[in-house]
C-alpha cells in the first residue's frame, strides 16, 4: 500500500493538499518538499502522513525532498496555534515561519557564512554579580531546571538586567540549546551585538527586516539546522523554525512596537509567552517599567517576578528636577538652568543628551492671518513639518506634501508659522546657542538604516559629538 501525505503550502489558505509520496521517497511529518499546485510547483511541509489505498481517486506525487533538518513539531503546533487565535489562514502563518524563498532555489554560486559559529563545547567566565544580581541569577537559573515558566526580570536602568540574562544565555549555550533575544526595535542591535561579542568572543545571528536576502537565507538555514545558537531578532524572529530551543528573553517587554499591526496580527510579547509554552522552556520579560498587563499576569500569580531596586555598583539613581516654562518669559526651548547644566556637563568633558519625543521641526503648522491649521486630507490629523526633508508629513497614513508658501483658506503669502518643538527645531536652538558644540539627531528620519546608526553611535562611544538630540 502507497502512503499519502497532506502538505500544507505558504499561501493564504487553511486547506492542506493531498500527494503520493513515491515508492523511492521517505517523508516524515515536517519535511520540505517540492509539490504540483495547478499549473505551478510549490514548496511545502509535510502536515499529515497516511495511507493510500490503490482503488482510491488517483493522486499527483511529491516531486522532490528538500535536503534540510525536517522542522520540528513545536513549531508546527506553533504556527496552527497561531492561526487559530489570530483567525489566520494556516498557509500564510506557514509562509511567515518559511520566509526565504530563497533557501528552496538551487544557487549558482553560493555565499560566504555571514555568522561566526560559537564553539560547540563554550566555556566562558562567568560575570561577577553585586550581592543582589547573584541573588537573581540564582533564581532565574533555577527554572531553567523547570521546563516552562514566565519570569519578569523587572530592574530600574542600569541595575544589570542585561548581565543577568547574558549568563542564563551562557548557561544554555552549555547546555546545546538555542537561545532567542526578541528587541523591540532593530536600532538597538548594534549596543547588544556589542556587549554579546564582548562576553562570548563571537557575534549572534540577527533577524530583522533589514537583512539582505544573502544574510536572511544563510540565518535561516543556520537556524534551522541548530547552527545559530544565539538569534537576535525583531518580533519576526519569534516565526522562525527553531531546532533546539532552550530560552527565550524579551528585551523592554512594555514596549508598543511587539505589536504587529499588518498582515497577520499579534502581540509578539504574548506569542512568545506561547511559544515557550509549547515549547516547555523558561521566558523571560525584561523591563524597567512593565506593561499594566504584566503586572496583573504577576499579581494573578501566572508569572514570577524578580526585582532588582538599586544599580550596579556605585550608580546611583539621577535627581529629577521639573522645569515650568510658562514662568519663563523667554521664548527659547531650553530654559536657564537647562543651560547653565549643558555648559557645566559640557565642560567637565561629559555628554549631554536632550530628549524630545517630537519628530520633524514642528508638530503643528499654523497661518497667522487667519489662523488654519495644515491637517491631513485624509485623516485630520495635523501635518508635521519636517524641515531637513522641505516636506510636511502626516505621521498617521504617511500623506505628504512639500512646503506651502500660501494658505488654502486666506491666499495669504507666507503666513504659515510653525507651533511647538521638534527635534529639528531644538537641533536649531543648540546651534546657535552651543555653536561651539558638535552635535547629532538621533531620529528615524534621519537615520535610514542600522549601518548609519552604527555609525553615527560609533562616534558617539569616542566622543566626537557631545551634544545628543534623540528622540524613542
Amino acid at each position: 500500500m502507497m502512503q499519502k501525505v497532506g502538505v500544507l503550502l505558504p499561501i493564504p489558505l487553511s486547506q492542506v493538499y493531498d500527494y503520493v509520496v513515491p515508492e523511492s521517497m521517505s517523508l516524515a511529518v515536517g519535511d520540505m518538499v517540492l509539490v504540483p499546485f495547478g499549473s505551478r510547483r510549490l514548496y511545502g511541509v509535510v502536515w499529515r502522513i497516511s495511507d493510500f489505498p490503490e482503488t482510491s481517486k488517483p493522486l499527483k506525487e511529491v516531486y522532490n525532498k528538500f535536503d534540510l533538518p525536517t522542522i520540528s513539531s513545536a513549531n508546527l503546533e506553533f504556527i496552527e496555534w497561531v492561526a487559530n487565535y489570530t483567525l489566520t489562514p494556516l498557509g500564510a502563518m506557514l509562509k511567515l515561519m518559511l520566509s526565504v524563498p530563497q533557501v528552496f532555489k538551487s544557487l549558482k554560486r553560493q555565499s560566504k557564512k555571514i555568522n561566526k559559529g560559537l564553539t560547540p563545547h563554550p566555556d566562558f567566565s562567568p560575570i561577577q554579580f553585586s550581592s543582589a544580581q547573584d541573588l537573581t541569577y540564582q533564581e532565574l537559573k533555577s527554572r531553567l531546571e523547570q521546563g516552562y515558566s514566565v519570569s519578569v526580570l523587572d530592574g530600574v536602568t542600569g541595575s544589570g538586567k542585561t548581565e543577568i540574562y547574558l549568563e542564563l544565555i551562557a548557561e544554555v549555550l552549555r547546555r546545546h540549546q538555542q537561545a532567542l533575544v526578541l528587541l523591540p526595535e532593530i536600532s538597538l542591535s548594534p549596543q547588544m551585538i556589542e556587549r554579546f561579542a564582548k562576553r562570548f568572543g563571537a557575534s549572534p545571528s540577527l533577524w530583522h527586516s533589514l537583512l539582505t536576502p544573502a544574510q536572511r537565507r544563510e540565518t535561516w538555514k543556520q537556524i534551522v539546522k541548530g547552527e545559530a545558537k544565539v538569534i537576535i531578532g525583531a518580533r519576526s524572529a519569534l516565526f522562525l523554525p527553531y531546532s533546539n530551543l532552550g530560552l527565550i528573553v524579551v528585551d523592554e517587554e512594555h514596549e508598543q512596537t511587539y505589536k504587529q499591526d499588518e498582515g497577520v496580527i499579534y502581540q509578539g510579547r504574548d506569542m512568545a509567552v506561547v511559544r515557550a509554552s509549547l515549547e516547555r522552556i523558561p521566558i523571560i520579560l525584561a523591563s524597567a517599567t512593565p506593561s499594566l498587563e504584566t503586572h496583573y499576569n504577576c499579581h494573578q500569580g501566572r508569572y514570577h517576578k524578580v526585582t532588582l531596586e538599586s544599580r550596579f555598583g556605585e550608580a546611583s539613581l539621577p535627581e529629577i528636577e521639573v522645569i515650568d516654562l510658562k514662568e519663563s518669559k523667554s521664548k527659547e526651548w531650553i530654559s536657564a538652568p537647562l543651560f547653565h547644566e549643558i555648559n557645566k556637563t559640557t565642560a567637565a568633558g561629559e555628554q549631554v543628551l536632550l530628549f524630545l519625543n517630537r519628530r520633524g521641526y514642528a508638530p503643528l503648522t499654523l497661518c497667522s492671518a487667519c489662523g488654519t491649521k495644515v491637517e491631513c486630507p485624509f485623516c485630520t490629523a495635523w501635518l508635521v513639518d519636517h524641515r531637513v526633508q522641505g516636506r510636511l508629513v502626516c505621521h498617521y497614513c504617511g500623506h505628504a506634501v512639500t512646503q506651502l508658501k500660501e494658505c488654502m483658506s486666506c491666499h495669504a503669502k507666507d503666513s504659515f508659522v510653525a507651533c511647538g518643538p521638534g527635534v529639528e527645531r531644538l537641533a536649531e536652538e543648540v546651534a546657535g546657542r552651543f555653536p561651539h558644540l558638535n552635535y547629532c539627531i538621533i531620529s528615524s528620519d534621519l537615520i535610514s538604516n542600522v549601518q548609519e546608526l552604527g555609525l553615527v553611535l560609533s562616534k558617539i562611544k569616542i566622543m566626537k559629538f557631545r551634544l545628543l538630540l534623540g528622540l524613542k
